[in-house]
């Protein structure tokens, strides 16, 4: 495709400098979209992974113990916030492997800090992308950092 540009007489196709020098710039403004959105899937993809696997830190009368975040834990949590004054007192295993014996305090606890978790995760995910489509080289910014603690084995 030939591009011209606009002379007093007339429309003059661009010479080869001209023709490689808007290939570039067109390169140019389409690469910083296409930069920013495969920095932006990464930022997701680390969000889903913490949500999904980084647990939720509860404390219930002075001892702290971090609960699963997976889909089927999120789902028996809910039921026991459900279960309400009925939650059976059943060993529950959390994170380290130790378990506490289920109660209404800690289902209730447990659902507050899943929410609130999950809260702070999409929220640092935001700011991460904002900081990135602000950033010159969006493939340089740091989204490794800043992130909710999670459970990390053995710590």
């Amino acid at each position: 495709m030939t591009r011209y540009r606009a002379t007093s007489e007339g429309l003059v196709p661009f010479t080869a400098e001209e023709e490689a020098f808007a290939d570039l710039e067109e390169a140019a403004a389409t690469a910083l979209p296409l930069r920013q959105a495969s920095v932006w899937e990464q930022i997701k993809a680390h969000r889903d992974r913490l949500s999904d696997t980084g647990g939720y830190l509860v404390t219930v009368s002075g001892v702290s113990k971090w609960f699963h975040s997976d889909a089927k834990s999120k789902t028996q949590q809910l039921g026991l916030l459900i279960s309400g004054a009925a939650v059976p007192p059943v060993p529950w295993k959390t994170m380290d492997g130790s378990f506490v014996t289920m109660s209404q305090a800690w289902a209730a606890a447990i659902f507050a800090a899943a929410a609130a978790q999950d809260i702070a995760i999409f929220g640092a995910a935001e700011v991460h992308k904002a900081a990135m489509l602000a950033a010159d080289d969006p493939t340089a910014y740091n989204w490794r950092s800043g992130w909710p603690a999670t459970y990390v084995k053995g710590a």
